[in-house]
This record gives C-alpha cells, sequence and structure tokens, in this order.
C-alpha cells in the first residue's frame, strides 16, 4: 500500500507524466537537455501553481568533474547546481529533482524553488542543492519543463523522468 502527501490545496488532481527516454550529456560547456521535456500551455500557470520534475540515471565514472545542473521553464534557466564528482571510474547512481513554484502569473510573473542532484558509488555519496531565489518569468507564453545540463569531465545519462503539475490550474477533482 502507497501513501502520499498532497503537495497543494485538496480538490485539485495532478498532472502527471513520464518519459522513459534515455538520454547522455558528456563534456560540454553548453547546457544540453538531459531530462523529458515536458510542454506548459501559454497561461497554465497560475500563482500557487507547482511543477515538479524528477530524472534518474548514472555518472560515467570520470572523475575531476561536476555535471553542472538547471533547471529550464518558461523560457528561462534558472540557478544551476554542481555535485562534485571525485572519485575515477566509479559510476554513481543519481536522482535529480527539481520543484517549481509559481509566485505570480502573467507577463511580469515570478518563480522560486530548488533543485537537487543525490547519489552514490564507491565509497563516497552525492549531494548538492541549489535554492531559486525569485526569478521573472512571462507565464502567458507556451514554455518546456526540463533538466539541463553542461557536464564538465563527468557525463550524465538520465534513463526515465517523471512531471508533475498541481495547484491552481490543474484538474478539478
Amino acid at each position: 500500500m502507497g501513501w502520499s502527501i498532497p503537495i497543494a490545496p485538496v480538490g485539485y488532481t495532478p498532472e502527471i507524466a513520464s518519459d522513459t527516454t534515455t538520454r547522455t550529456v558528456n563534456s560540454t560547456s553548453t547546457y544540453t537537455q538531459l531530462s523529458g521535456s515536458f510542454s506548459i500551455p501559454a497561461s497554465d500557470a497560475e500563482a500557487g501553481s507547482v511543477y515538479k520534475l524528477t530524472g534518474w540515471g548514472t555518472t560515467s565514472g570520470n572523475a575531476g568533474g561536476s555535471p553542472n545542473l538547471a533547471t529550464e521553464i518558461f523560457n528561462t534557466q534558472l540557478t544551476t547546481v554542481s555535485p562534485d564528482i571525485a572519485q575515477t571510474s566509479v559510476v554513481y547512481d543519481v536522482v535529480i529533482e527539481t520543484w517549481i513554484i509559481v509566485t505570480a502569473a502573467g507577463a511580469s510573473g515570478s518563480v522560486n524553488g530548488m533543485i537537487y542532484c543525490l547519489g552514490g558509488g564507491g565509497t563516497q555519496t552525492l549531494f548538492a542543492l541549489a535554492v531559486i531565489p525569485p526569478t521573472a518569468v512571462n507565464t502567458t507564453v507556451a514554455s518546456d519543463f526540463l533538466i539541463a545540463c553542461a557536464p564538465s569531465a563527468a557525463g550524465i545519462t538520465m534513463n526515465a523522468s517523471v512531471y508533475e503539475r498541481d495547484g491552481p490550474g490543474a484538474s478539478s477533482g
């Protein structure tokens, strides 16, 4: 038997989608799509809307680099997080998750949230967290929601990702 904790007011039915496409991003300085890309219709967001994206996979095992990770939503790249891959030739299992909360909707909208990476392999665990400060966005235009990556040395593969959307504007339930 499973359990869940509601992330938004009672009465909304969360929207959930998944992507099982395997994507690998190797050493590059250009942010490249790592997770599935989930479409957000124009004007879908309302104040209090919550968007969550979770992905999991592995690192390549190359040491000396950090897979720089970023959230992209409302056509804006938000704060990045960079877990340090220190051990040579160790493949790390990783989970990357980002939460975005819309604090104001419209052409002068605003969001905040967080992105984190958690993982382990060999004798090291990985944890990196970045808080996404209030950021101006335009929620009246269609957008994609995704996690992007620009690894300096250690490549990363995402095997699947799950998108959740809850709160005002979600289906009434």
